[in-house]
């Protein structure tokens, strides 16, 4: 596609069978999905726009190009399906993640990562959730800052003991206070957990 508006409504997906589902040329480009993306998109070198109020299936490592580029999401990202491995998710070249929506690594394992290279601002209704085991959570790797507000959902696996030092959770190269919030965490009976911030960065250890 050369530089314009793509559309994809309610109950539209788009894809490829190699994933490669987005590849824009020339002009900036302005996405709006209401319906499904699945996979990576690549993009172009001016301010590109993407607005997800559906699900964007994100795998692999989506390329957002030169310019200021921008992604606001009030749906869901998703960025792990597969219980059997760790899935790696890069969104690369992008300054600004705006998140009113949802953001899940939630698949039955730990270990995946969603990598963000420029800043991310949660506020609304944003969350974001993860799974964890004793010693290992999936982390959101935010490498601008992290502000504003998010509510982390936890799906703690095993016997739902963790770490008295805590588990990495987030992972931001500067953070206003507070950018990560603990709201649930299911299958710890008989402890209570918390969400702390040590630097920047915020762990999951038991309160």
């Amino acid at each position: 596609n050369d530089g314009s508006t793509i559309i994809n409504n309610t109950g539209g997906l788009i894809t490829a069978t190699n994933l490669f589902a987005i590849d824009v040329n020339g002009a900036a480009a302005t996405i709006s999905n209401a319906g499904t993306i699945l996979g990576f998109v690549d993009l172009t070198a001016f301010a590109d726009s993407t607005t997800n109020t559906g699900l964007f299936d994100a795998r692999l490592t989506s390329d957002f190009g030169a310019g200021v580029d921008v992604f606001t999401n009030s749906g869901t990202v998703r960025t792990a399906v597969n219980s059997g491995a760790s899935e790696n998710v890069v969104f690369a070249n992008l300054e600004t993640f705006n998140n009113t929506g949802v953001i899940t690594m939630i698949d039955g394992q730990a270990g995946d990562t969603f990598t963000l290279s420029g800043n991310y601002n949660g506020s609304g209704s944003a969350s974001l959730g993860v799974d964890a085991t004793s010693t290992l959570a999936d982390n959101l790797i935010v490498v601008g800052n992290a502000s504003g507000t998010t509510a982390v959902n936890v799906n703690l696996l095993g016997t739902g003991f963790v770490d008295p030092n805590g588990i990495l959770v987030v992972d931001n190269g500067t953070s206003t206070p507070s950018a990560f919030v603990l709201v649930s965490i299911n299958n710890s009976p008989l402890l209570v957990y918390s969400l702390v911030q040590r630097g920047s960065d915020s762990f999951l250890p038991p309160a």
